[in-house]
């Protein structure tokens, strides 16, 4: 889900599918067997891209940062952190192009997001206080938020029932909602978007 919004609100993130991987092939790799098979995210490799250190955060382009705090703000990502004492910055950073690589979402939507640590720890929080003093910033954000939200119903209907379920006979269901995820993207629609607690 957040992959597909990323895409939609103009992230650079590295083609992805929804593939399928049949049982006998994920038994002949050793990764392969804690994966699993059924419908699995697959994503294309980011080459020339490493991880993202603290110093060369600096040299993603403003607009970039701003729009990577932005979108995590948006969708409750708080898996984006780090610091000058380290962190997990689930981004790659291109050196020979310049060029930043999003990855990683598997926070998004969370339910005990802590806008606190959030704000204290993302790889890009000193872009938050400008882009929070800046109106004009702040309705086009929004604006884009809503043209991206367009997107949740086509993206919602793209995932696959087994990935709503912990167990192969799906009768344990995950935690995901997607009514409340959908509500807590609405916010675009109103003033507590950039709402601080």
């Amino acid at each position: 889900m957040a992959g597909r919004l990323a895409t939609g609100f103009g992230l650079n993130i590295p083609q992805f599918e929804i593939a399928y991987v049949p049982p006998g092939l994920a038994d002949l790799h050793p990764e392969g067997r804690d994966l699993g098979s059924g419908p699995v995210f697959a994503s294309r490799v980011a080459p020339n891209a490493n991880e993202i250190v603290f110093l060369e955060a600096t040299r993603v382009p403003r607009d970039v940062r701003r729009d990577v705090i932005a979108f995590d703000w948006w969708i409750r990502n708080g898996d984006r952190s780090l610091t000058a004492k380290g962190g997990n910055p689930n981004l790659l950073w291109d050196a020979g192009n310049s060029e930043l690589v999003v990855i990683d979402h598997n926070l998004a939507f969370d339910q005990d997001f802590d806008a606190d640590a959030f704000l204290a720890t993302h790889i890009f929080q000193a872009e938050f206080p400008a882009l929070r003093a800046d109106l004009v910033l702040m309705a086009e954000y929004a604006a884009r938020m809503k043209a991206t939200l367009e997107l949740w119903d086509h993206a919602w209907r793209s995932v696959p029932d087994e990935w709503l379920f912990h167990d192969d006979e799906q009768t344990v269901s995950t935690d995901f909602d997607p009514t409340a995820s959908a509500a807590l993207l609405a916010r675009c629609h109103t003033e507590d978007l950039w709402r601080l607690p």
